[in-house]
């Protein structure tokens, strides 16, 4: 089994692992008005201590972040009352990482309205605020509260641009 990455940025594999469904990534300028970034959340995946959702997809320090919104394409479940946090940590440089805001995009998210082709407008604390941490790169994090989800996806779209 090789994996490689080839000069466009695209993994190539080879051998039998198996196709990997993208986990999200940089979508590009908006009309010169910002960037926008996708990062997929899926329920059972969202950890109890607030974690990086994908560490290769970073916004850099310095940036104001204008939107961020949630788009459930597939409805959260749990077996209780579970919340979704999603915040920002920074890149210590090291392998790992610090909070910043861990439900600083939006706080406490309930599981119903978490449903199928619900738009859900994030409005935490670094909404329409410069994320100036003084550090390397920030990514987006999540985690639950309450209860663990058994299912569930959703894409988080975010928009920032340079100060």
């Amino acid at each position: 089994m090789t994996t490689w990455v080839n000069s466009d940025g695209l993994e190539v594999k080879f051998g039998t692992e198996q196709y990997d469904p993208s986990q999200g990534g940089a979508l590009g300028n908006v009309g010169g008005d910002g960037e926008l970034m996708e990062v997929i959340v899926r329920g059972d995946e969202v950890p109890t201590a607030d974690a990086p959702i994908n560490i290769d997809i970073q916004i850099p320090d310095g940036a104001f972040l204008d939107t961020a919104t949630l788009y459930v394409t597939e409805a959260f479940l749990s077996a209780g009352a579970a919340t979704l946090d999603l915040g920002i940590f920074s890149d210590d440089g090291d392998g790992t990482y610090t909070v910043v805001d861990a439900d600083g995009i939006d706080a406490a998210v309930a599981k119903a309205t978490l449903v199928a082709d619900a738009k859900i407008v994030c409005d935490g604390a670094l909404i329409g605020t410069t994320l100036d941490t003084n550090t390397r790169n920030l990514v987006l994090s999540y985690g639950f509260g309450t209860a663990a989800f058994t299912s569930g996806e959703a894409r988080l779209v975010v928009k920032y641009r340079y100060q």
